[in-house]
C-alpha cells in the first residue's frame, strides 16, 4: 500500500519542495503534474511529482498531518530510500489523524527507548512508569520535567512546560551520541512530550520523527512501530 500525508484543508506540502500547498484531495480524482516528474536527492532544487511512500511513517516524516491516506498511481516516477515521486496520483481512502493517534504512536516511541534514559536517572524512571501504569499524567511530567531541565547548562531557568533544546546548550556529560546522530536530549524529550500530549498541553500530529529518534536509540524499533502505525490506521474509519 501507499500512503500519503495530507494537513487539515486537506491539501499537500510534501509534492513541492517550496512548501507551497496542493489543491486539496478528494477520494477518487486523480491529480497530475505539469511536465517531467523532477528530484535530485542530491540538491534542494524544487520538486516536480507528487509524493508518498510504501512506509506509513515515512509518509509522515517532517509533517504534521491530520489526515492519511491510501493512494493509488500512475506515470512516470522516481523512487529514493522510501520517498516516491509519481505524475499522476488518486486518493483512495482517507482517515483522520488526530493528536490521540500521534500521542499513540509517541508512546510507542517512548516505550522502545525509555531504558536509555533509565539507566541514567534509575528513581525517576520508577516514578514515571509508575505514573504511566495508572494514567497519572500530571504525575509523570512532574517527574521528567526537572530531569529534562537538568540537561542544559542554565536549565533551570526553563519555564514549565517549555522546549529549549535549540536555545540552550547540552551540558557536556549528555553530549555523548546514544547512537549515530542521537543523544539524551532526544531520549529525555519523548519522554518529556508524552505526558504533555496526553494531557493535551501540546497538540501535535503524526509521529514519523519520534519513530527515526527510537530507531536511533533502539534499532529495529522502526519496523515495530511501523507496524503498530499501519494496525492503527487500518482499524480507523473513513473521514
Amino acid at each position: 500500500m501507499l500512503y500519503k500525508s495530507l494537513n487539515a484543508d486537506r491539501r499537500s506540502t510534501a509534492d513541492d519542495m517550496s512548501g507551497t500547498p496542493s489543491e486539496p484531495w478528494v477520494v477518487g480524482e486523480w491529480h497530475e503534474i505539469t511536465g517531467p516528474v523532477r528530484w535530485n536527492h542530491n540538491r534542494n532544487t524544487p520538486r516536480n511529482g507528487l509524493f508518498c511512500s510504501d512506509d506509513i511513517l515515512q509518509a509522515m516524516y517532517g509533517e504534521f498531518p491530520r489526515f492519511i491516506c491510501a493512494v493509488e498511481v500512475d506515470g512516470d516516477s522516481i523512487s529514493w530510500g522510501k520517498d516516491q515521486w509519481w505524475q499522476k496520483m488518486r486518493v483512495v481512502s482517507i482517515k483522520a489523524w488526530g493528536h490521540n493517534k500521534a500521542a499513540l504512536v509517541l508512546d510507542w516511541c517512548e516505550g522502545r527507548s525509555h531504558a536509555y534514559w533509565a539507566d541514567r536517572f534509575p528513581t525517576e524512571a520508577v516514578l514515571y512508569d509508575a505514573a504511566h501504569y495508572e494514567g497519572q499524567f500530571q504525575d509523570m511530567l512532574d517527574v521528567i520535567f526537572p530531569v529534562y531541565q537538568s540537561l542544559f547548562v542554565g536549565g533551570e531557568a526553563i519555564q514549565p512546560y517549555g522546549l529549549a533544546w535549540r536555545e540552550l546548550k547540552l551540558k557536556p556529560e549528555y553530549t555523548q551520541q546514544v547512537s549515530s546522530r542521537i543523544n539524551m536530549n532526544h531520549i529525555i524529550t519523548m519522554a518529556y512530550l508524552l505526558p504533555q500530549m496526553l494531557l493535551y498541553m501540546k497538540e501535535m500530529y503524526g509521529g514519523g520523527a519520534y519513530a527515526y529518534w527510537a530507531e536511533k536509540g533502539n534499532p529495529g524499533s522502526w519496523e515495530l512501530i511501523r507496524s503498530f502505525t499501519e494496525d492503527l490506521w487500518g482499524g480507523l474509519p473513513e473521514a
